[in-house]
């Protein structure tokens, strides 16, 4: 019997990653200026690896955030850590002043059908457009870089089982000799580094809970804008 405790960890695991959301919130009241609150907001949230790029309000009693998490941040983490913490420093002028309510969505350089057009593009299914999404990036171990087409086609079916099983949507996604990539519409829940950690132990699985793939992952979202089209005010 093969070991089947987990290979791949956070902690022997390299991550690269690129990882931007838009974050809208919604004031329960008229909210003070920005001036008020903005820069110690950026401060608060650094202390949990959520880092407020921009900040702007689209219309009256909303403000939209983009923001950039670490892997390990789930993304219902980034909400509470803005939304708790600007709690706080309004707390006097507005003991509730949120409604519980957010929108959320993934965003990346490109969009994702430049994120398709470049995974066809290497030698795959369908794609859907999601408020979490990610393209995964996993890289050949130099020992068992692979060409044989049964054992290609057996990783990839390792991949759409997984990500049937964890109620994923598997997009585009391309098994090569060399490295492995996929786009894949994400639980809210799950930080981007489980999602990657979780693929890699699941393919190390399918050899015998070897190790495949360097301990190393690049994970970056994606969505229906790209970050041009979304903060084009500026």
């Amino acid at each position: 019997m093969p070991n089947l405790a987990p290979i791949y960890t956070a902690a022997n695991c390299n991550a690269a990653y690129q990882l931007n959301w838009s974050l809208a919130v919604f004031w329960a009241s008229s909210p003070p200026p920005e001036s008020a609150w903005l820069d110690e907001l950026r401060a608060a949230t650094e202390a949990d690896s959520v880092r407020i790029l921009e900040h702007y309000s689209p219309r009256e009693r909303v403000s939209q955030f983009l923001i950039s998490t670490r892997p390990e941040t789930a993304p219902p983490a980034a909400v509470r850590s803005i939304k708790g913490r600007l709690q706080h420093l309004v707390r006097k002028r507005l003991p509730k002043a949120f409604h519980r309510n957010y929108g959320l969505r993934s965003l990346g350089s490109v969009n994702c059908d430049t994120v398709r057009q470049y995974i066809e593009s290497q030698t795959s299914s369908s794609h859907a457009r999601y408020c979490y999404n990610l393209h995964v990036v996993f890289v050949s171990s130099r020992r068992d870089v692979e060409i044989r087409a049964q054992v290609l086609d057996q990783r990839r079916r390792m991949v759409v089982a997984a990500a049937e099983k964890k109620g994923h949507l598997l997009g585009n996604g391309q098994v090569l000799a060399e490295h492995i990539h996929f786009a894949v519409g994400c639980n809210l829940e799950e930080s981007p580094g489980e999602v990657a950690i979780s693929y890699l132990n699941n393919l190390a699985f399918t050899e015998g809970m070897r190790p495949v793939y360097e301990f190393v992952f690049y994970v970056g979202t994606f969505g229906e804008y790209d970050l041009g089209a979304v903060w084009q005010h500026q």
